[in-house]
């Protein structure tokens, strides 16, 4: 994947979504992931989309975050 490709809002929504997958010691992005970085996007437009909506964002990132907990986790020292 060439991410010079994609927007710089796009590059850091992916880079973020990295960084929860890191957090949760998962071994890949899921789509769990990618929601929960779009929806932490500081003014985005899915943020204001939900907004609108008079969703509740604390619910569902509560929710993705359970969801995130029944993933396994990969743990070990890492490759010598």
């Amino acid at each position: 994947m060439q991410s010079v490709k994609f927007t710089i809002k796009s590059q850091e929504v992916l880079n973020n979504c990295q960084k929860i997958t890191e957090k949760y010691s998962h071994q890949q992005i899921e789509p769990e992931h990618l929601l929960l970085s779009i929806l932490e996007e500081n003014n985005g437009i899915a943020g204001t989309v939900f907004k609108k909506l008079r969703t509740d964002l604390n619910s569902i990132s509560n929710s993705l975050d359970m969801e995130l907990q029944k993933i396994p986790q990969i743990a070990g020292s890492g490759i010598k």
